[in-house]
Order: C-alpha cells, then sequence, then structure tokens
C-alpha cells in the first residue's frame, strides 16, 4: 500500500509518474479501478459496463470492457 500525496501540481505528476511505472511493469493490470470492486463482488457487471461506455473513446474503456465480458466468481453470484 502506498499514499500518495497529490496537493501540488509537482506531487500529482509525481503520482502519476509512480501509478504509470507500476501499471506498465504489472503487464497491463491497472491500480486501484473498478475492476477490483467488481471482482470482489462490491458491484455488478452492470455497472462496469455502465462505466465503460464511459470511457469507451479510452484505452481504459477497452480495458474495462474485457473486464466485464470475463467470467468472474464473485461475492455476489
Amino acid at each position: 500500500m502506498a499514499w500518495l500525496d497529490t496537493g501540488t501540481q509537482d506531487s500529482l505528476f509525481a503520482g502519476f509518474n509512480y501509478i504509470y511505472t507500476i501499471e506498465k511493469r504489472q503487464d497491463s493490470k491497472k491500480i486501484s479501478c473498478i475492476e477490483i470492486a467488481y471482482k470482489e463482488g462490491f458491484i455488478a457487471r452492470n455497472s462496469t459496463k455502465t462505466c465503460q461506455r464511459s470511457w469507451e473513446k479510452a484505452s481504459y474503456g477497452e480495458y474495462l470492457n474485457n473486464i466485464a465480458n470475463e467470467r468472474i466468481v464473485t461475492r455476489q453470484e
């Protein structure tokens, strides 16, 4: 776990670089995104699809679409 204070432009940029670097090293797995809530059963598949539509023109939208289309056993199922 890491806490990133992003109260200034410099610290926001440093936080962005940290997240970007970690995600690149993890082979495209995202940090702290909707995927976690979905896989833990806190939100349903349709909520993931709704969020995906908000991001459909970005690579994150494609990522969420892939997550929503996977068969995942969650606490809700």
